[in-house]
């Protein structure tokens, strides 16, 4: 990525064939988001005049992540064209998607830019949202309806049709009967060509779970748009009263909806357990969280323990990636942190209590 200064400048000129009647088009205020690693993000406001009014816009670059990144792909043409097809649905808050650049040449990978939506995620990185930031500074009663306006998005999104958005391009959506084999596919691949570079190099519980998940397979009563990366931490709020977007779709599927739910669930239960802290009070149990998610779709949970160990092994093996990825930089990581952790410790678990 260009330094501040040079990408400013790029993006003024870029933009100025986007904008064909804004004048003294300039870009400021680039800064880094303090969530997000997914993907190269950037944050900066446009400022032109049309006609002789003045305009400002404020607006979000996203990228490819320099070098290797958590996910051996990133289509950002696909997650431009979902966004695109997402914002304006009823009760699904996305951000407006603006423009899309698929030519690496101008800034050295494709991206795209996209609107700001006011609001502030959950801190995740490098504490946890129970620990700092606007979770921890809220009420409990705020915190659970900040809960609550989750469930009530995802409810929405899964009753989306997602033939009719034109969103058949997502993992899973050629699978017909069986999207999971088409998700399980894909971790496995990612194990096997992402995460190991030794010969006979092995991750027992990962592999143990992938195989347990092959074994119990099932077909789904239905199959929905995904969020695919479903956690409090890619949620934007204001106040924290009112949730204003769902950001990071790199992992959009077609698939069994409870696995969003169960997202939700492994993604919050390693924000306090994988850190060592309490859950704040406000903070639904498993059991309240399905509860209320039935309450809000209308239709009732099956496979919540399956769906938690998918979510729990596919979170795993991202932050095993990251741990690896880290210490081939230098970073001096424990090898417990890298082989051990939450994942490993709650799979071992959620597996000794899963029918045989």
């Amino acid at each position: 990525m260009p330094s501040s200064s040079e990408l400013e400048r790029i993006l003024e000129s870029w933009l100025a064939a986007r904008l064909p009647h804004a004048e003294e088009l300039t870009v400021s205020g680039l800064r880094r988001p303090g969530a997000g690693a997914s993907s190269e993000t950037q944050l900066f406001e446009i400022e032109w005049s049309e006609a002789g009014t003045p305009r400002r816009l404020g607006a979000v670059l996203r990228s490819t992540p320099e070098g290797p990144g958590v996910f051996p792909e990133y289509d950002l043409a696909s997650q431009f064209r979902l966004l695109s097809a997402l914002h304006g649905q009823p009760g699904v808050p996305v951000p407006e998607m603006l423009w899309l650049e698929e030519d690496p040449a101008v800034l050295g990978a494709p991206f795209y830019v996209m609107h700001q939506v006011e609001g502030e995620a959950p801190t995740e990185n490098p504490s946890t949202y129970h620990a700092t930031g606007l979770y921890r500074d809220a009420t409990p009663e705020l915190r659970r309806g900040m809960w609550s306006d989750l469930l009530e998005a995802l409810a929405a999104l899964h009753e989306l049709d997602w033939r009719e958005l034109g969103v058949d391009f997502v993992l899973g959506a050629d699978a017909d009967d069986d999207p999971l084999s088409a998700q399980l596919d894909y971790w496995t691949w990612f194990l096997e060509s992402w995460i190991k570079d030794r010969p006979g190099e092995s991750y027992p519980v990962f592999e143990d779970a992938l195989a347990w998940l092959r074994e119990h397979r099932y077909v789904p009563e239905r199959t929905a748009l995904c969020w695919g990366d479903a956690k409090l931490g890619n949620a934007l709020y204001q106040g924290p009263e009112r949730l204003t977007a769902l950001l990071d779709w790199e992992l959009a599927c077609i698939g069994d909806p409870e696995l969003d739910l169960a997202s939700l669930y492994v993604s919050d239960r390693r924000a306090w357990e994988g850190r060592g802290v309490p859950a704040l009070p406000g903070t639904p149990t498993a059991e309240e969280l399905v509860e209320e998610y039935e309450a809000r779709s209308g239709r009732t949970v099956r496979r919540f323990h399956y769906n938690e160990v998918f979510a729990t092994l596919w979170r795993g093996l991202a932050v095993l990636r990251i741990m690896k990825r880290m210490r081939a930089e230098g970073a001096p990581i424990p090898e417990d942190r890298v082989y051990g952790g939450f994942a490993v410790e709650r799979l071992q678990v959620l597996l000794d209590r899963a029918p045989r």
